[in-house]
């Protein structure tokens, strides 16, 4: 998936967070209901929330350093002193008696101390740095959920193709069951030979085997799409949707420009170079001093009664001297980071224009596949028929209606996939451009529910 390998959540999209019980009824599931449910369980878009408030967080602390810090603090302690042992001991009395001196007495202080940086470049950069990852987070997100919908959209569709399969091979095991017992009438009457009664056997035993095949896809299918939406464990539901088919109507170019104004990796992107170039300018800074205010007042005495106002307040002004090469090392690393950051947006740049192009040549390609694919099974039809007639008639063997049976499922299975490969096709447009969910689940559950019949293309 497209900017997904490197956000490590490939494997998470296709996980979700069971929500409730399951229900005794079974479920009627629409596309509207399993996108919805997909935003709100699905695995890989959950961790995503999560990592977007850590960014969150980061900004937020960066920012609290560059606001005053105030603190209150009340103390009360009891000291003892052995005046023998301080430099008070020369103020002792000549009359005073002798031995060790020991005074004990109590101390209270109440004191509000206030810091306040005026001038602190390196912390502004860091701030700046903070919202530009967060920013880039935010894309991200809207990455997966763009992901999240145009994975579950073609999961349901996967489902209702795989649920075509299993009626496509349940159709065929129906007609080569009523040839076999047709072979076996004229067998009873010696209109046919034994060899045609084997064949008609040989071919309902390949239709048991296609449609045991459909049936074990389909149940897979039906697991894959119930947890990646979530739904409780157990829960038995159907599909109410079906599998659409609709062509695409879009200039490479113009995909192109659009994909750079909204595409949530390349905004992502963007954001992480801009990211990058502020954690070097903070890096840079740290050689310029700093200027700050600290200052405290309070009421220090004996007891509560006694204390007396007291107060202090310091401008300070810091110049880092020498830090042993620590500095230069770090706006080393953070050059390193920012050409990173430049050489994968320009890459990126090169990957949506392939991108883009790719997917449509895969429409396209996918979209005169299924012409071919209805101009088949027509025939196949066709053939059935024909052939049948001959054979009842004694013009042919029950070869030739065996093969034409095999052709027209095979017709039937390539018509299917190939809508299937369709519709994956225009997902993958979809994720080319950037097309953001709220408009792929618009176009999904449009398409779901506008089903034409594949004779009416």
């Amino acid at each position: 998936m497209i900017g997904l390998r490197n956000a490590g959540l490939g494997a998470d999209l296709l996980g979700g967070m069971p929500s409730g019980e399951p229900s005794d009824e079974v479920l009627e599931l629409t596309m509207a209901d399993a996108l919805e449910r997909a935003v709100r369980h699905n695995l890989g878009l959950f961790l995503q929330k999560q990592r977007l408030a850590e960014s969150v967080a980061d900004r937020r602390s960066a920012r609290s350093r560059l606001f005053p810090s105030l603190e209150a603090e009340i103390r009360s302690e009891r000291d003892q002193i052995n005046f023998e042992a301080s430099p008070f001991s020369r103020f002792r009395p000549d009359d005073a008696p002798s031995g060790p001196a020991i005074a004990t007495f109590d101390v209270y202080d109440a004191r509000l101390s206030l810091q306040l940086s005026l001038f602190d470049l390196p912390g502004i950069k860091t701030l700046a740095a903070h919202k530009a990852l967060e920013q880039a987070a935010e894309h991200t997100t809207q990455l997966i959920r763009n992901a999240v919908v145009l994975l579950v959209g073609n999961l349901y569709f996967r489902t209702t193709a795989a649920e075509r399969h299993v009626t496509a091979a349940t159709a065929e095991l129906t007609t080569a069951e009523a040839f076999a017992e047709l072979v076996d009438n004229r067998l009873a009457n010696g209109l046919a030979a034994r060899m045609d009664g084997l064949r008609a056997r040989s071919r309902v035993a390949a239709a048991k085997q296609r449609r045991i095949a459909a049936q074990a896809e389909l149940g897979k299918a039906r697991l894959r799409l119930a947890r990646a939406i979530g739904l409780p464990l157990g829960q038995e539901f159907e599909l109410v949707d079906s599998l659409g088919y609709t062509p695409v109507d879009l200039d490479a170019e113009d995909a192109v420009a659009l994909a750079r104004t909204q595409r949530p990796d390349y905004l992502q992107a963007l954001e992480s170079r801009a990211a990058a170039e502020s954690h070097l300018a903070s890096k840079r800074s740290q050689r310029l001093p700093r200027l700050a205010i600290e200052a405290d007042v309070g009421s220090i005495g004996a007891s509560t009664d006694s204390g007396r106002t007291t107060y202090g307040a310091a401008a300070v002004l810091s110049v880092p001297l020498y830090e042993g090469g620590r500095q230069r090392a770090e706006v080393d690393s953070a050059r390193a980071t920012l050409d990173a950051a430049e050489a994968r947006l320009r890459d990126l740049e090169t990957a949506i224009h392939y991108q883009v192009h790719e997917a449509l040549l895969d429409e396209r390609a996918a979209d005169a596949a299924v012409g071919v694919a209805l101009d088949a099974v027509e025939i196949a039809e066709q053939q059935v028929g024909d052939a049948r007639r001959r054979f009842e008639v004694g013009l042919s063997s029950s070869l030739e209606v065996v093969e034409a049976q095999e052709q027209l499922a095979n017709a039937q299975v390539d018509l299917i996939e190939t809508q299937l490969a369709h519709r994956v096709a225009k997902g993958t447009i979809a994720r080319a451009v950037g097309i953001p969910d709220s408009q792929i689940r618009e176009i999904l559950i449009r398409e779901a529910a506008n089903v034409s019949p594949p004779s009416d293309r």
